[in-house]
């Protein structure tokens, strides 16, 4: 292995061909998203064209011609028929890639159950430290933002099947 000092890091934001927002690569999101895996690996070793170590944070984007590690936030896309389909290459991916990050321990198994991979590493979410002690925003700053009166702030995904279904696992913590 390398030592760090020789490593480089770059930071590629991939954007869908039609969003806003500002980033370093564009690609066909949506039609990737139903691509067969050899389509998928051509439009990896375009994106990331040196032999990298490659953290995907979606299952939407391609996989690395090298190393991959995927973070799987959870498996609703193949335990609800009324969510989005999957990834169609995704089981595949997940199962070739060089480390998995699921989110909890309830994630990991589900993805193991679920999916047959093997391992996958528990990473949880958090919150850096500078934001433990952060004051609230004023009215005027939250009016600026377009908030006004009360509100409450949520993070993850609108979906009522994450927020409103239960799936219990025997011998899992659903906040592990």
């Amino acid at each position: 292995m390398l030592p760090p000092e020789t490593w480089t890091v770059d930071h590629t934001v991939v954007r869908s061909l039609r969003s806003p927002l500002a980033g370093t690569r564009r690609v066909p999101i949506g039609k990737l998203v139903s691509a067969p895996v050899a389509l998928r690996r051509l439009a990896g070793r375009a994106l990331y064209p040196r032999d990298s170590v490659v953290h995907r944070m979606s299952l939407e984007m391609p996989p690395a011609p090298g190393r991959d590690v995927v973070t799987l936030h959870d498996v609703v896309a193949w335990k609800f028929p009324d969510e989005s389909a999957p990834v169609a290459a995704a089981t595949e991916e997940l199962r070739r890639a060089a480390a998995i990050i699921c989110v909890s321990a309830f994630s990991a198994g589900e993805a193991v159950d679920l999916l047959g991979v093997d391992s996958p590493h528990v990473v949880h979410n958090g919150v850096d430290e500078r934001f433990f002690d952060a004051a609230p925003a004023s009215s005027d700053a939250l009016a600026g933002l377009g908030v006004s009166g009360s509100f409450v702030l949520t993070t993850g995904a609108p979906r009522s099947a994450r927020t409103s279904r239960a799936s219990p696992r025997r011998g899992r913590s659903s906040t592990g």
